[in-house]
């Protein structure tokens, strides 16, 4: 594409690829909705929050991608591990940031 279009005119699709490079890193389901297999980063990120929980600790979970906040946010349920959730759809956002500080049984955020 940048020997056709030269680098100006690919730039854009160039970013969208390494986009979709960084979704399918963290999970390929960002990517392809119908996937039905796993992922070696979530197993891992899953792996540690087993851990972490198990050593009483909290943690914070970031991700860019909404969408795989909702991915964690499933499998917590699914592994019924109280979380409290944030993104920009939240609307009172200092209620969910309480609720983790102060319930010692939400161990993430």
């Amino acid at each position: 594409m940048i020997e056709e279009e030269g680098v100006n005119n690919a730039r854009f699709k160039v970013l969208e690829g390494l986009l979709r490079l960084r979704q399918i890193c963290n999970h390929p389901r960002l990517v392809e909705k119908s996937f039905k297999g796993t992922s070696a980063n979530f197993e891992l990120l899953m792996e540690t929050l087993d851990t972490l929980q198990a050593e009483g600790h909290k943690a914070l979970i970031f991700s860019q991608f909404v969408q795989m906040l909702k991915l964690v946010q499933a499998e917590l349920r699914k592994r019924r591990v109280r979380f409290s959730y944030l993104d920009g759809q939240t609307r009172n956002r200092q209620a969910a940031i309480d609720e983790f500080q102060t319930d010692p049984e939400i161990p993430f955020f």
